[in-house]
């Protein structure tokens, strides 16, 4: 996500078509992270969009539902949280892919996945892997007011190692099960999934 409400930035303007104006939108996020995406490039030059999109990802901040600060905000509003600029920057690290989409048709049952650190750093870098749940945005399927989100998120995701310590340089998989909820009528959840 980027920042989107009530930002000033430059505007054409009648009638010299150049000034400033605040507004809202994504004609002001788009920009925003537009820039993000080249001061990144500028940086590391080297990196590929891939690679740059997922830094952007793993370095975000993660966002609380507005009307529930103890819920995390889903991914489909979020995305992998709102955009830090700074951190990406500092980053030492890359997982790929940053997005794990699972295809459970809302059976509840395990699946297995993948992704990939790298480590970036000269140094070595351990991780620590945990599971942070989010709410879910379907709330048509629950008939319930818009401003309530509902606890429906994976029972338990298993990793094959609680930590793993990696070179500088040096990349490694961590394999892990999610087990999805489950969903009586799947047509509200057919792809569960989330961000790293």
């Amino acid at each position: 996500s980027a920042p989107g409400a009530n930002i000033l930035s430059t505007w054409p303007l009648e009638p010299t078509f150049g000034g400033y104006a605040v507004l809202s939108g994504t004609s002001m996020a788009t920009p925003f992270m537009a820039a993000c995406f080249a001061i990144l490039k500028e940086a590391y030059p080297k990196m590929s969009i891939q690679e740059i999109m997922a830094l952007l990802q793993n370095s975000g901040t993660l966002m609380n539902w507005y009307y529930d600060e103890t819920i995390v905000s889903p991914p489909l509003q979020q995305g992998a949280g709102m955009v830090n600029l700074h951190n990406a920057l500092t980053w030492g690290s890359v997982v790929m892919p940053s997005q794990v989409t699972l295809d459970t048709a809302g059976s509840g049952s395990p699946v297995k996945a993948n992704v990939t650190i790298y480590n970036r750093s000269t140094r070595s870098k351990t991780y620590t892997f945990s599971h942070k749940a989010a709410g879910v945005a379907q709330w048509e399927f629950y008939e319930g007011p818009m401003d309530q989100l509902y606890p429906i998120y994976a029972t338990s995701v298993e990793f094959d190692q609680e930590t793993i310590s990696i070179q500088g340089g040096e990349s490694a998989v961590l394999t892990f099960i999610v087990n999805p909820p489950y969903i009586e009528d799947p047509v509200y959840l057919p792809i569960y999934g989330g961000y790293v």
